[in-house]
C-alpha cells in the first residue's frame, strides 16, 4: 500500500537522486484511484518541484477540467510557463461556453482570454 510506505520511497528517491523514478513514481501515485485528496496534492506539488511544469501539465488537466478552481489557475499557469499559449486559449475558450459561469466568471475568463492572446 503506497500510503504506507509512499512518504519514505519518495525521500529515499530524493537522497539517491533518482529524479526520473521519483517522477514516475509521483505520476503514477497522483492518478491512484483511492489516493486521498490531501495526499494527492502533496504528490502533485511534489511532481511539480521534482519533473517541472512538463511533468505536471497532464495531472492539472485532469484537475483543472474535474475539480476547476485553484487548479484551473495552477493549470493556466503551466501552460503559461510551458509556452502554450494556443493550449491555453482553446482552454479558456471552451471553459468561457459552459452555461452555468456567471457573469463575474465570464469576465475573469474574458480578462485571461485576452492576456492569453497578448502572449501569443
Amino acid at each position: 500500500d503506497p500510503d504506507a510506505w509512499g512518504d519514505d520511497y519518495i525521500e529515499t528517491l530524493m537522497a539517491l537522486g533518482r529524479t526520473q523514478k521519483l517522477v514516475n513514481f509521483l505520476a503514477t501515485e497522483i492518478d491512484r484511484p483511492n489516493i486521498s485528496d490531501t495526499r494527492r496534492d502533496s504528490r502533485l506539488y511534489a511532481l511539480v518541484e521534482t519533473g517541472g511544469p512538463a511533468a505536471a501539465e497532464a495531472p492539472l488537466r485532469r484537475l483543472a477540467k474535474t475539480e476547476g478552481g485553484e487548479w484551473e489557475y495552477a493549470y493556466e499557469e503551466t501552460l503559461v510557463s510551458l509556452g502554450k499559449e494556443q493550449t491555453l486559449y482553446d482552454f479558456l475558450a471552451t471553459k468561457a461556453d459552459q452555461q452555468e459561469l456567471d457573469t463575474e466568471e465570464r469576465n475573469g475568463i474574458a480578462f485571461r482570454l485576452l492576456e492569453a492572446v497578448g502572449r501569443t
